[in-house]
């Protein structure tokens, strides 16, 4: 069953050691998952606008992940790491494409990547190192979508005191950042 709340914040910084990391939330407490891969596709309506912030534009993601398929919705809120999120587990990867398309939204990226995960009181952390963009740190908390600011300076605040400054901190989703590699290989 679906929590009452779904209001995901997160922060997200690009990071030269995830084993350095890893090494120092181990030592607070948190306890890693085993690692999993993770490929997914990632799709707009371009006619929301592309690749500019718009908080109307909803992005939708075919998941594969070990033997799961999982379809997700995403609305961002005050920006791309601020989000309503809904998730399920579907059957057909192929025939969820072809309805998002049919829909008349776009493939705009695909993102693979490996992640470990873990959680400690109401953080979850992941790990990621994302093909073709490099190493990551996530951490996310759910809310009931009040004070996502609040939240979000909080999230900073716990990967200050790792020694990850406010200024690492990216901003855009892993589909954004790929699209964008991707458009600027494209015109070179």
């Amino acid at each position: 069953m679906a929590k009452a709340y779904e209001h995901e914040v997160e922060i997200k910084v690009k990071v030269q050691s995830l084993d350095d990391l890893h090494s120092k939330l181990v030592k607070l407490g948190f306890v890693f998952d085993e690692p999993v891969v993770q490929k997914d596709v990632i799709f707009i309506n371009i006619l929301d606008g592309w690749p500019e912030f718009n908080p109307n534009r909803i992005a939708l993601r075919i998941r594969e992940e070990n033997n799961k398929i999982l379809f997700t919705f995403k609305r961002p809120v005050a920006n791309e790491l601020d989000k309503i999120e809904r998730e399920t587990e579907i059957g057909d990867a192929s025939k969820m494409r072809d309805i998002i398309l049919f829909l008349g939204f776009t493939e705009i990226s695909k993102v693979n990547k490996k992640r470990i995960t873990a959680e400690k009181n109401d953080i979850s952390i992941c790990l990621d190192e994302v093909e073709n963009l490099g190493s990551f740190i996530e951490i996310e908390k759910l809310t009931d979508g009040k004070a996502s600011e609040k939240v979000q300076q909080e999230l900073m605040d716990f990967l200050n005191s790792l020694g990850i400054e406010s200024s690492e901190r990216i901003t855009q989703g892993y589909d954004t950042m790929m699209a964008s590699l991707i458009s600027s290989q494209n015109t070179k």
